[in-house]
């Protein structure tokens, strides 16, 4: 079984760093606005003003995830072959309390249309495959593994990158976590 690589360009500090840094923009943009001497820019401040506070409470929220230990997972094989069960192991390290663990299969689709520098995203999979439902206590000494298997539609996409279509395919894991911010984490798979 071979762990795959977190897709996360970013981790949770470096996210938050981000936040905090768009928000204080934010903030500065509302106050030029609100001190230009307009009436109308005053009312508008309002608008980065909220984004500001938005932006704000993302780095909180990144910062406590930056407290909940590693998620790994290990798959039965890879690449994922459409239409076939492959088994996957989930490793949640402590010390946390978890509350419920889950994991998405998602398959996403950029499409670029000729003459548009933006691309058409679309996401025409999203699968539950594993739901914990039960709460959890994990130490840090013994680190829980959980047991699911996933099976990619017969009918999806093969992974492939190119310049006007790319369909790329992840397992997200979402962690719903006692006293502290709740987390997902991304893992690239190739689909075949």
């Amino acid at each position: 079984m071979t762990p795959p690589e977190k897709t996360t360009a970013l981790g949770e500090r470096a996210r938050a760093l981000i936040n905090f840094v768009a928000a204080i923009a934010l903030f500065g943009m509302a106050a030029l606005f609100y001190f230009s001497g307009s009436t109308g820019f005053a009312v508008v401040s309002v608008l980065p003003a909220l984004f500001g506070l938005l932006m704000l409470y993302s780095t909180i929220h990144s910062l406590l995830a930056a407290g909940t230990p590693p998620t790994t997972i290990r798959l039965g094989r890879e690449p994922l072959p459409r239409g076939m069960p492959v088994d996957v192991i989930i490793r949640q390290t402590g010390p946390v309390r978890l509350q419920s663990l889950r994991a998405n299969l998602i398959c996403e689709r950029r499409e670029r249309k000729p003459g548009r520098k933006t691309s058409e995203i679309t996401i025409p999979c999203q699968l539950n495959f594993f739901d914990s439902l039960e709460s959890c206590e994990i130490s840090q000494m013994a680190p829980r593994d959980f047991a699911g298997t996933v099976a990619v539609p017969a009918d999806g996409e093969a992974s492939c990158e190119g310049v006007v279509l790319t369909i790329l395919w992840r397992i997200e894991i979402w962690g719903q976590v006692e006293g502290r911010a709740d987390f997902m984490r991304p893992f690239d798979v190739e689909v075949i």
